[in-house]
């Protein structure tokens, strides 16, 4: 998804694979409700844009964030393959929070898949 903008010298966008100049950013919603909970804009070059880059400060942030507002218990994170490292893993873990990361199937994943019983 980008984020479109017009006009001259708009800091920070580029022309990204979308042939647009925008923004990509890094959006956070509440499950049930679709209400925002944090937003990360990012260039929209194709080296900007990839998830990885402040993926970290932005779960950091995104946590931070729904404890201040009153969030207590588990908090659960359905996040895509650009957040799937080991950082990230980890720091949730650390945090307490769950977490469903969507990855792509390699060859390693596949086998992790198979070993589960059914």
């Amino acid at each position: 998804m980008a984020g479109e903008v017009h006009g001259y010298e708009k800091e920070g966008t580029c022309y990204g694979y979308t042939r647009e100049r925008g923004y990509h950013p890094l959006l956070a919603t509440r499950a049930g409700s679709d209400e925002v909970l944090h937003i990360r804009l990012r260039k929209g070059s194709k080296g900007s844009a990839n998830t990885q880059r402040g993926a970290l400060r932005f779960v950091d942030e995104l946590i931070a964030r729904v404890r201040r507002a009153g969030a207590v218990g588990e908090i659960l994170l359905r996040v895509d393959s650009g957040f799937w490292n080991k950082k990230i893993t980890a720091r949730l873990r650390a945090k307490g929070c769950l977490y469903s990361i969507g990855v792509r199937i390699t060859k390693l994943a596949a086998a992790a898949i198979g070993a589960i019983p059914d």
